[in-house]
């Protein structure tokens, strides 16, 4: 038996089976070897980037971006570098060349053509390889290393809520410092100018800041709050009725108006009644004011501002108006002649409206008058 074996060994059958496994192992590697270098070929997610790119579609880019971990990459920051890569890149046509290495990244260069002008741009893809384990295939990220910067920081009032271009923040990166102030930490974030904004139940602080270098601190830990939208709009009405019922006392020269005095706090309302005996006595000055009586009076360029004072806790008003008037004597049955004067002046009035007081009364109220000549 063994004889055989052997003698079957040295036949040319044998040896003919030999090349064909041979022939069969080599073709198998070969294709393998085909496929993985077709797999590989970092064209593909280049290629992806490309059409995501010039269609603006963030979704599809992020998924083929190379995002460093702990990094806070926004839509409309990235929009930002989508729009300043396209400022100069006009496509009707393009050509995929085939890749190739350089500064230990894969590069595709994508060549775009502009048919009206004839002018051809490079629009270079630079590529982050990466490899698990014993993975044959590749995973291709776009590199965007030049975009990210690291050690950024953002300090506010603690307590409020920080965003970025609307995007809640979340309060992991943030730490206590002091008493009084948070600091967002940012291990990685996208080059950019973002709109900001600190919020808190009562104020809302909103502007635009720009983060241009690694290690960039930005400190609004000293900030003036805008009340927010629907406390704001509460108190502007009582302020509203207020000015009016203000400007009614005045023209009946007696600062004890109830409809007026309404407005505020008890250990408020002698202060709010001086007010309008302050102004009267500055608008008739040494006249007798039982003698006169307002025929006239108009109010214009009437503007205001609803603040939130954390610190206090409250809510500021600061009004500034204009104010023209004329007074005249009284006539009577025996003399229908009468005499009269007239001014105007300009007036701050500064408020300030506890959060805690739900009818919104003022808890303290001051005003300069300035007579004009």
């Amino acid at each position: 038996m063994k004889n055989q074996i052997k003698k079957w060994m040295n036949s040319r059958i044998f040896s003919f089976v030999k090349v064909l496994v041979f022939i069969a192992v080599c073709a198998v590697i070969g294709i393998v070897a085909g496929y993985i270098h077709h797999e590989s070929d970092p064209t593909e997610v280049a290629v992806n980037y490309f059409k995501a790119f010039m269609k603006q579609d963030y979704n599809a880019i992020r998924k083929v971006i190379d995002v460093p971990e702990d990094s806070f990459i926004e839509d409309k920051v990235l929009g930002q570098i989508i729009v300043e890569q396209k400022k100069d890149l006009n496509v009707d046509k393009y050509e995929i060349k085939e890749p190739k290495k350089e500064n230990g990244k894969q590069l595709v260069v994508i060549e775009c053509s502009n048919e009206e002008t004839g002018k051809k741009t490079n629009f270079k893809i630079y590529l982050n390889t990466y490899r698990k384990g014993f993975q044959l295939k590749p995973t291709y990220k776009v590199d965007m290393e030049k975009y990210f910067l690291s050690d950024c920081e953002v300090t506010i009032p603690k307590g409020d809520v920080l965003k970025l271009n609307d995007t809640i923040i979340d309060k992991e990166l943030c730490q206590t410092k002091g008493k009084t102030q948070e600091v967002y930490h940012f291990a990685r974030i996208l080059k950019g100018e973002y709109s900001v904004s600190v919020e808190n139940k009562y104020g809302i602080y909103s502007q635009k800041i720009s983060i241009s270098k690694s290690g960039e601190k930005k400190n609004l830990s000293n900030i003036s709050y805008q009340a927010q939208k629907s406390y704001k709009e509460k108190v502007e009405e009582q302020f509203q009725g207020m000015i009016q019922q203000y400007f009614s006392a005045i023209r009946k020269k007696d600062g004890k108006q109830k409809d007026y005095l309404q407005y505020f706090q008890k250990k408020c309302k002698k202060d709010a009644g001086k007010e309008v005996h302050r102004i009267v006595q500055k608008i008739y000055g040494d006249r007798e004011q039982e003698k006169y009586d307002f025929s006239g009076m108009e109010i214009s360029d009437l503007k205001t501002n609803v603040t939130y004072n954390k610190k206090k806790d409250c809510f500021e008003v600061v009004c500034t108006y204009k104010v023209s008037y004329e007074c005249k004597t009284k006539t009577s049955l025996i003399n229908s002649y009468t005499e009269g004067f007239s001014g105007k002046y300009e007036g701050k009035m500064n408020l300030s409206i506890p959060t805690k007081d739900s009818k919104y009364q003022i808890q303290k109220i001051t005003i300069k008058n300035k007579k004009k000549k």
